[in-house]
C-alpha cells in the first residue's frame, strides 16, 4: 500500500493516479527518509501570472479538451517551445 499525503492538509487520500502523474516529482523532487518513511518533496513552485481573461479561458478550454489541468497544459506548451528552440 502506498499512502500519499498532500502538503497543504497532510491528510491521506485514496485516488487512482498513473505513474505519469508522479514521475515529475520522482525525477525532479527532493528525496529524504524520516522516521522510516520515504518522502518526496516536489520541485514545483506555485506561481501566479496575469493574462487577459480570453486567453485564460482559451487555455482552460484547451486543457479540458486534453483532459489535463491548465497548469499541465502551460507546462506542456513551454516544454514544446523549449524543444523547438533547442533544435
Amino acid at each position: 500500500m502506498v499512502r500519499i499525503f498532500v502538503k497543504s492538509s497532510h491528510n491521506p487520500f485514496h485516488e487512482l493516479f498513473s505513474f505519469n502523474d508522479l514521475e515529475p516529482f520522482i525525477k525532479d523532487g527532493d528525496w529524504f527518509v524520516m522516521d522510516g518513511n520515504l518522502y518526496v518533496r516536489s520541485n514545483y513552485r506555485k506561481t501566479q501570472i496575469t493574462l487577459p481573461v480570453s486567453m485564460i479561458e482559451n487555455l482552460q478550454s484547451m486543457a479540458k479538451e486534453q483532459d489535463i489541468t491548465t497548469s499541465q497544459l502551460i507546462e506542456k506548451i513551454i516544454e514544446d517551445y523549449e524543444e523547438r528552440r533547442d533544435k
